[in-house]
């Protein structure tokens, strides 16, 4: 028997720790919270025993000490037990009232350190906790202190003279408190305050004001719990910085119907741009007698075409013949691929068909093929509603790609298929 306490990190099911994912992988019975990625239960045995105890504001599925005897019980049966709470156990998380619990009851325990919101969703959000230019020490703080305490424990006094970067959490419904026990202390009511709702997950929004707006700013934004306050220099970065927020999907959910196995590239890059993924599989895939018939359904209704460069030929690039490639009438969107490592190579080594790009073009065959020019080609043959520029995830092909988006009057996307990468360019 034997007790993990798991931190799962602040909601990005990537920053869910290598240890703690083992120990989820191994164990007999899991106990989660709400706070915990849903996602993250995939890790578990099938066979595992799934506990939800979830605490929200008004609704607790289980209160703290009932949640302490569980666990001592499913070790005591001889289980090994996965404690997964969000973020960090030990940080506000209330784990070490777990692991006393735990000792007292005489059950072997670990802790798993995971990563905090505290310090995770400020950096989603362009806000580094320290800097040297403006803070050099973070100083962490409960906005939801124990309501049994007689008053407030905090010194607002130090932490308004500190040159600190403050950080709340569970603080939203006392953010007008905080502000005012802040600025009461003394602390310049224009020093810079951000909120961050939902840190790192894809529902994340964030705002930035003085500490003396911040109040007001929420309740016109809709903030609410789970939210991170930091309050200090440092938020002046949030608009320089914010590299998550920046993400095309964000905010958007999407239901992938696939088989999960079939699914899980296209997951992994739609999560990559933001979007909350939600695998859904409502097919059964299984083997025709005869294709002939769904071969011609296809052609019919086919929204999209991929015209790709000579796959025997194994060339980047591709003149069109007159009989290919084939369009259906129904298709409204053609995207034509084209391979970065194309450029700056003689048309004669590079292109599939060259004598009809020379023609089309009116170059000799021996012409170094530039961006510019096969933007020209392209534009010429008029068989593209988008170009996907292949082979373009390091800086060189990025450029490539966007030197060949100049040149053309559609949207182009840099990508790198084979690791399921891709960045829109226009």
């Amino acid at each position: 028997m034997k007790v993990y306490l798991l931190g799962a990190g602040p909601g990005d099911p990537g920053l869910l720790t290598l240890k703690a994912r083992d120990a989820l992988a191994a164990a007999d019975v899991v106990v989660y919270d709400a706070l915990a990625n849903d996602s993250l239960l995939g890790h578990a045995r099938p066979d595992a025993e799934l506990i939800y105890v979830g605490k929200v504001a008004g609704n607790h599925a289980l209160p703290q000490h009932e949640i302490n005897a569980l666990l001592v019980r499913k070790a005591k049966e001889g289980n090994m037990v996965a404690r997964l709470k969000g973020g960090d156990p030990y940080i506000f998380g209330r784990g070490g009232e777990e692991a006393e619990e735990l000792l007292a009851a005489g059950v072997p325990f670990e802790e798993v350190p995971g990563i905090s919101s505290t310090i995770a969703a400020p950096a989603y959000a362009g806000i580094p906790l320290t800097h040297r230019d403006f803070a050099s020490s973070v100083t962490i703080i409960t906005g939801h202190e124990n309501p049994d305490k007689p008053g407030s424990v905090h010194n607002w006094q130090a932490l308004a003279r500190s040159a600190s970067t403050l950080v709340f959490v569970m603080g939203m419904k006392n953010l007008p408190d905080i502000a005012r026990n802040l600025l009461d202390a003394g602390l310049d009511p224009r020093t810079p305050a951000a909120l961050i709702y939902r840190g790192t997950t894809p529902r994340q929004r964030s705002l930035v004001a003085t500490l003396r707006e911040l109040p007001q700013a929420a309740v016109d934004a809709h903030f609410t719990n789970p939210s991170v306050i930091v309050v200090g220099k440092v938020a002046s970065l949030h608009d320089k910085l914010n590299w998550f927020e920046k993400k095309p999907l964000l905010g958007k959910s999407i239901v992938v119907t696939r088989a999960r196995e079939q699914a899980s590239g296209l997951a992994r890059s739609l999560a990559g741009l933001g979007a909350e993924v939600i695998q859904c599989p409502t097919i059964e895939i299984r083997a025709l007698p005869d294709y002939a018939e769904l071969d011609m359904a296809v052609a019919r209704l086919a929204d999209y075409v991929i015209v790709e460069a000579d796959g025997a030929k194994r060339l980047p690039l591709k003149a069109h013949a007159a009989h290919e490639p084939v369009i259906p009438p129904e298709a409204n969107q053609t995207i034509l691929v084209v391979g970065a490592s194309g450029f700056g190579r003689p048309m004669y080594e590079t292109v599939h068909r060259a004598p009809l790009a020379a023609q089309a073009l009116g170059v000799p065959e021996d012409t170094v093929v530039t961006p510019a020019l096969w933007a020209q080609f392209l534009e010429h043959e008029h068989l593209h509603t988008r170009v996907l520029v292949n082979q373009a995830d390091l800086p060189q092909g990025r450029e490539l790609a966007r030197r060949l988006a100049a040149g053309l009057c559609c949207p182009v996307c840099a990508a790198a298929l084979q690791k399921e990468w891709i960045e829109c360019l226009s």
